[in-house]
């Protein structure tokens, strides 16, 4: 160290109260930050290089004596954790990030022991950096946030301070513009600076996470490590293209997935359950059921809880819906995005499932004994998810002779019967309501020759949709005009100037031809396609008293 910065390396022991008063020194710009830097650099286990961008540091003195050195800087931009426990949205977070800062290093020299000081210089300095940190950047932080590296410390003087641990990190590190896996966690703690943050940064009242006791620390911790065993499911790592660096981190990643739903449960054994149940769907069982997942994440009583658990537990369906569509449309809500609805079904070997019965399965390819669902998912340039399900229930299970089962398997007495394409309206309606993003609607010909489906459709969305072969279309519009009379009664109702024709037709028409188009790359070269695309007319059924075949609206036709 040189010579102008030479400090009293004397041991200080004892008591808070047997030492002179403390006080904190900003050296921020002064003579001074040069001796932070050093003590610092060479006393810190993390060391020090310059630091960018906002930043406070302070000398921490006994009299006139330095005996430690703190700072604060601008915040980390995203940390599950901590961004979880606050409850903002993606956008939200941008806006207000500025209103937290980071005790990014924090130093009592190594021969000073004095019980106490260390809780009381943080104490000193988040009144201190308030003040300061507004007089120096024009804006008054009302968080403050820290990491502890959990290998080597526990956090104690800032416990004792009155900071909350909410969680921890994944072990990413920045390099470049990308994240690298290091595996070195470190727990996350805040402290609000200010009682009403919440209040005016405009978020919800309530935490998303209360303050955490020890037996809950330690139960997330205990779901951590089981989320963490590396018994993944290869097929389904290679299916979303992990490399090892992401599956090292993929557990920490369920995990804080996972505890956006912790609320939604009734109690933490609960949410144990769910975080076991989500565990066996990833892993490699060749069975995924109930019995073998509680049998290798859970002893053997745990098959009873899960089961309990699945039957009788009192989750809030609504509410992990909620949370799953708000995390999707945060992540890749686009304008631009599109809805699309789909069906699948589910063969079954017994009777007294919910909606069961012989009808068509889509997945057999033939009537069979099966549940049928309905699905909306979302997509956009940013990737695709699943919106929301329904369950068809068939229109017999609401006779008298299903009546029976229909009790015995807890259907709400409201229920009433449904089309698979009501089901679909009603999911694109909610999910419009919810706040999903989309401009576009697709779906197969099962939705897309039902015109009532079509026409329920939102007006400020395109469609795209499937329409079977034998589909009616006019080539272009026709006039409506009434017959000549031939002989017996005179026509009474126009009919169409010119015959409809099957889509089928169109396709085989050798003078509309045929445009190859590259959609793009695909893992064995280019990928082609060939189209033929014009505008038709839609048709439908007059049905007055003519019956006869009319116009509808102008369409865009792509075969």
């Amino acid at each position: 160290m040189k010579e102008n910065m030479e400090i009293d390396t004397h041991d200080i022991t004892g008591h808070l109260k047997d030492i002179d008063r403390v006080t904190l020194e900003q050296v921020t710009k002064t003579e001074q930050e040069a001796l932070w830097d050093e003590l610092v650099r060479n006393y810190h286990y993390l060391g020090y290089q310059k630091m960018i961008g906002q930043r406070i540091k302070y000398l921490v003195r006994s009299g006139e004596r330095v005996i430690g050195a703190i700072s604060y800087n601008r915040p980390v931009q995203r940390v599950g954790a901590r961004d979880t426990y606050i409850g903002w949205t993606e956008a939200k977070r941008q806006e207000l990030l500025k209103y937290v800062v980071s005790n990014n290093r924090y130093l009592i020299l190594p021969w000073v022991h004095v019980r106490y000081l260390a809780s009381h210089v943080l104490a000193l300095s988040l009144k201190q950096v308030q003040k300061d940190w507004e007089s120096r950047f024009g804006v008054r932080p009302v968080l403050a946030e820290t990491f502890i590296d959990i290998s080597q410390y526990r956090g104690t003087c800032y416990k004792a301070a009155n900071w909350i641990y909410v969680g921890e990190t994944r072990g990413f590190g920045k390099v470049g513009k990308g994240y690298v896996y290091h595996g070195n966690q470190k727990a996350v703690y805040l402290y609000e600076l200010d009682h009403d943050w919440r209040k005016k940064l405009e978020l919800p009242s309530q935490a998303t996470h209360s303050r955490l006791t020890p037996s809950q620390i330690r139960q997330q911790e205990e779901r951590r490590m089981l989320l963490g065993k590396p018994d993944w499911d290869e097929r389904i790592l290679a299916s979303c293209g992990l490399d090892e660096q992401a599956v090292a981190g993929l557990g920490d990643d369920l995990a804080d997935y996972l505890q956006a739903f912790v609320g939604s449960c009734v109690n933490s054994k609960q949410a144990d359950l769910l975080a076991v149940y989500v565990k066996g769907l990833f892993s490699d069982l060749d069975r995924k059921s109930i019995e073998p997942i509680a049998l290798r994440y859970s002893d053997k009583t745990g098959v009873r809880n899960l089961q309990m658990f699945f039957n009788q537990g009192k989750v809030s369906q609504e509410s992990l819906l909620r949370i799953h569509q708000a995390h999707v449309i945060e992540l890749l809500g686009e304008a631009d995005g599109m809805a699309n609805v789909d069906g699948s079904d589910f063969p079954k070997k017994g009777k007294h499932s919910v909606g069961v019965a012989r009808q068509h399965c889509g997945i057999l390819g033939k009537t069979d004994n099966c549940q049928a669902g309905v699905f909306a998912g979302y997509s956009s340039s940013q990737g695709y998810a699943l919106l929301d399900r329904r369950l068809y229930v068939p229109k017999k299970w609401f006779g008298e002779d299903y009546r029976k089962r229909y009790t015995q398997c807890g259907v709400p007495d409201d229920l009433t019967f449904k089309t698979k394409n009501e089901l679909a309206l009603d999911m694109l309606k909610d999910c419009r309501d919810r706040g999903a993003p989309f401009r576009w609607i697709g779906c197969d010909s099962a939705f897309g020759a039902d015109r009532e489906f079509l026409a329920g459709l939102p007006a400020d969305c395109c469609y795209f949709a499937d329409v079977r072969e034998n589909q009616l279309v006019f080539p272009e519009w026709p006039e409506m005009i009434l017959p000549e009379q031939q002989r017996g009664r005179r026509p009474r109702y126009p009919r169409p100037s010119i015959n409809p024709v099957r889509v089928s037709s169109i396709a085989q028409d050798a003078t509309i031809p045929w445009e190859t188009t590259c959609l793009g790359e695909g893992s064995k070269g280019p990928i082609y396609t060939r189209t033929k695309r014009l505008r038709i007319v839609r048709t439908e059924i007059n049905q007055g008293g003519s019956k006869c075949i009319r116009p509808i609206d102008e369409v865009w036709l792509y075969i």
